[in-house]
């Protein structure tokens, strides 16, 4: 009934049990039968078990309690019949900081070195002065609307759908204004035809800081 559950949390569930015949696709609700389940964690352990019958609409419904002290993660309900549903337990950290990127001063430019600012400031306005940052930047073309019709008549030479792809990535570190940089440079041959003049690029750049006592928030910005 929700997307995470943590530990000491009720998990209440619902199994509807259906017969079908080989070979066909016919299914009819399985009615007063017995059915098995079973709550597993990450470990693959069974942490609980109910055994229950099912009502005239094939149906049966109860609930666990999610234990302390078991490995987080993804926990699974196992039916006998067979059948299983997958759940994710974690534990609840409330954040104590933020990082954002700051704007930056003028246009980027092809074959430039580019630098590109963010900040890490913990919710009560200091900022975090110790840590590591790790960052990367991805690149995608961003097309004119008429170059897919270009494009559809064989001409172009630029693949239509071009995925996106990591171009830099590097390490930083935290400054005592709780700063941060990532430099990186927008490459392109300036020996493209024509045609290729056409298009920008998108470059999307995300950085994962990290406090000393082992917190990671993440930042992203597009440019």
């Amino acid at each position: 009934d929700r997307s995470i559950y943590r530990p000491s949390q009720k998990l209440q569930w619902k199994v509807i049990s259906y017969r079908s015949q080989a070979l066909k696709a016919q299914f009819r609700v399985a009615a007063k039968i017995d059915v098995s389940v079973s709550l597993v964690d990450a470990n693959n352990q069974v942490v609980q078990t109910a055994k229950l019958k099912t009502n005239e609409f094939g149906s049966i419904a109860g609930e666990f309690l999610i234990p302390q002290g078991r490995m987080l993660g993804q926990w699974h309900l196992r039916t006998e019949p067979q059948g299983w549903a997958s759940l994710q337990v974690e534990e609840y950290k409330r954040p104590t900081f933020e990082v954002t990127f700051k704007k930056t001063d003028a246009p980027l430019r092809f074959n430039q070195l580019a630098k590109l600012v963010g900040e890490a400031r913990f919710y009560f306005g200091l900022p975090v002065t110790s840590g590591k940052v790790k960052w990367r930047v991805s690149r995608v073309p961003v097309f004119p609307s008429w170059w897919y019709d270009w494009h559809a008549f064989g001409r172009g030479s630029i693949s239509r759908g071009e995925p996106s792809r990591v171009v830099a990535s590097g390490e930083s570190r935290l400054s005592a204004e709780g700063t941060f940089d990532a430099q990186f440079t927008p490459e392109v041959d300036e020996r493209l035809g024509r045609e290729e003049r056409y298009f920008s690029y998108s470059y999307s750049i995300a950085a994962d800081v990290t406090d000393e006592s082992g917190e990671t928030r993440t930042a992203s910005k597009t440019v």
